[in-house]
């Protein structure tokens, strides 16, 4: 009899423990985005709360490899902004650039607004208004993001995991007029970047503009620097959102 009512309290145990960790996995939201803090360049973030309460979150910056080097949590009453800049908190680096990931509540709501510096001038603005979507494991995942390489403007494609699992992408580019001039296949570890610089990769000349589409098994986030387009020094945009999923 002891030993039924023991088994009977480690299934009830197991059972609870199960559900606390399922509502912890679905409880939680991320937003994420790109930042570089190297070669002359420099990132600003602010949080926003745009919910009728108090929220509490955690920014974690991670570098390249994925290593985490800066985490700080803090709470937002309603309406309530912070501002991190990264720089000064962390200080430059070769390899300080890749993803930079807040979580909080699923309830909460909150907004980034990033700023991209390259030598001292802001060069590129950027809104993060949504979460990374929540994922599934019997799903494939598509993105897209636009590149181009005409005259004297080039691209630079980073690929970034948000999650702590690894997950695989495939990479694909192609031109204007749907000609596949680049593929590549690679595994992320958790809150790796990975960096392609399309021009050398793709190729540069007149019709070199088009489409980055990109598999992979888990959420990513995009990011694509764009070089000297317009007398512009740089411009830095992000997509956190897939377009297509598949069973």
């Amino acid at each position: 009899m002891e030993v039924i009512i023991y088994e009977k309290k480690m299934l009830v145990v197991c059972i609870l423990a199960l559900l606390w960790g399922m509502t912890v996995w679905a409880g939680r939201e991320k937003y994420a985005y790109y930042y570089d803090l190297s070669k002359g360049q420099d990132t600003e973030v602010t949080v926003m709360n745009l919910g009728t309460e108090s929220a509490y979150f955690t920014l974690r910056v991670f570098d390249c490899s994925g290593k985490l080097i800066y985490a700080d949590s803090n709470m937002l009453s309603e309406g309530d902004s912070t501002f991190y800049s990264l720089g000064s908190e962390i200080g430059p680096g070769s390899y300080r650039w890749g993803i930079v990931v807040v979580e909080t509540d699923d309830d909460n709501f909150l907004a980034l607004g990033v700023e991209y510096y390259a030598d001292g001038k802001l060069v590129s603005v950027d809104n993060i208004i949504e979460p990374i979507p929540v994922g599934s494991k019997s799903r494939d995942y598509w993105y897209c993001i636009y590149y181009a390489n005409v005259g004297v403007a080039d691209t630079g494609l980073v690929v970034m995991n948000p999650e702590w699992d690894p997950t695989s992408v495939k990479v694909y580019v192609h031109k204007e007029n749907g000609d596949l001039v680049y593929q590549e296949r690679k595994t992320l570890d958790g809150h790796e970047a990975y960096f392609l610089d399309l021009e050398e990769l793709a190729g540069q000349g007149s019709y070199f503009w088009g489409a980055v589409d990109v598999w992979t098994d888990d959420p990513i986030v995009l990011a694509c620097e764009y070089y000297h387009r317009r007398g512009s020094k740089l411009e830095i945009d992000n997509v956190v959102d897939w377009y297509a999923w598949q069973d």
